[in-house]
């Protein structure tokens, strides 16, 4: 009976401790009401929920509890006198005390300059966002081993009128992505001829936009920024039965490029390249440009068909 009764005190300690946590809390100390955008993650994650925008008007305070996290960036912005949305730069000055350092913070995200957000899984940001949204830096940084009761404090001040430094300015639209010289190079590749078939420019063009879907599944799950380029097609022929799509004959010389970390898997897909030789890719007509249908290893043309056919 002693035994249970100590069990169950046990238990109930557990249920009334406090959670070991790491909290955040944020007061605006200054003249100009702005907003809060943070991100959070534990130490052991390559992944973080990022959200955004809390509204503090002055004096007012904002306030985060995260018992599983270790880490927290955080985004202070607020609209100048111009119109204009930048962040609060970084100012060990806004630290109020508590129990975890505040440092210049090193990691960028997404965020969405004209609405909330949030996106509860996610890398630090890249070279590109998704639709709509920016790239930002968020210049403040906490970080500690969590125990019970402790707490990150940070006063943020800005005067009335402050305006921002250009560097510090969050764009309101999405900076346009540059223009593909390839894509540019492909988009006069001739009219579209029934009779004959694609080019060897038009094949070099859907040959591009079908390696490039490619590149993007690589993108996200193994190469990381990694980029193509095609040098030269060599076309040997293309025939069509009736009724049927052309099938054509050529060769390919394409090349991948990639980061130093990446660079073996891209080098080991341009030997693919340089030594996949000749193949056949049926081809048709979709939104007035040839596409690949498919493509094979080899096939076999007789004078009534041709029979392709491709490694399971």
């Amino acid at each position: 009976m002693r035994a249970f009764v100590l069990l169950a005190l046990l238990f109930q300690l557990a249920l009334t401790a406090p959670v070991p946590a790491l909290n955040l809390e944020v007061c605006n100390s200054g003249e100009e009401t702005i907003f809060i955008a943070h991100a959070e993650s534990s130490f052991n994650s390559p992944y973080r929920a990022v959200g955004g925008w809390t509204e503090l008007t002055p004096h007012k305070c904002w306030k985060r509890e995260a018992p599983k996290m270790d880490r927290m960036s955080v985004l202070a912005a607020y609209i100048d006198g111009q119109g204009r949305l930048g962040a609060v730069q970084f100012n060990p000055d806004f630290r109020a005390g508590g129990q975890y350092s505040l440092s210049r913070g090193p990691y960028s995200f997404c965020v969405h300059p004209k609405d909330g957000f949030f996106r509860g899984r996610v890398r630090t940001a890249g070279a590109r966002c998704p639709r709509e949204m920016v790239r930002v830096k968020f210049p403040f940084y906490i970080a500690g081993q969590k125990r019970p009761g402790a707490l990150a404090r940070l006063k943020v001040a800005v005067k009335q009128g402050t305006l921002h430094e250009d560097y510090a300015v969050i764009p309101w639209e999405p900076e346009e992505a540059p223009p593909d010289p390839q894509e540019e190079r492909y988009a006069n590749s001739g009219k579209i001829d029934l009779l004959r078939g694609p080019s060897a420019r038009q094949i070099e063009a859907a040959e591009y936009r079908n390696l490039q879907l490619r590149m993007q599944i690589a993108n996200a799950l193994i190469l990381k920024d990694a980029k193509l380029k095609i040098h030269s097609l060599d076309l040997d022929k293309c025939l069509s039965t009736k009724d049927g799509p052309f099938y054509c004959r050529y060769k390919l010389d394409a090349q991948i490029e990639a980061s130093k970390k990446m660079r073996p898997m891209a080098q080991l897909l341009n030997l693919g390249f340089l030594f996949k030789g000749y193949y056949w890719s049926s081809f048709t007509v979709s939104r007035g440009r040839w596409v690949i249908v498919k493509q094979y290893e080899g096939c076999r043309v007789s004078d009534v068909d041709i029979r392709c056919w491709s490694r399971k």
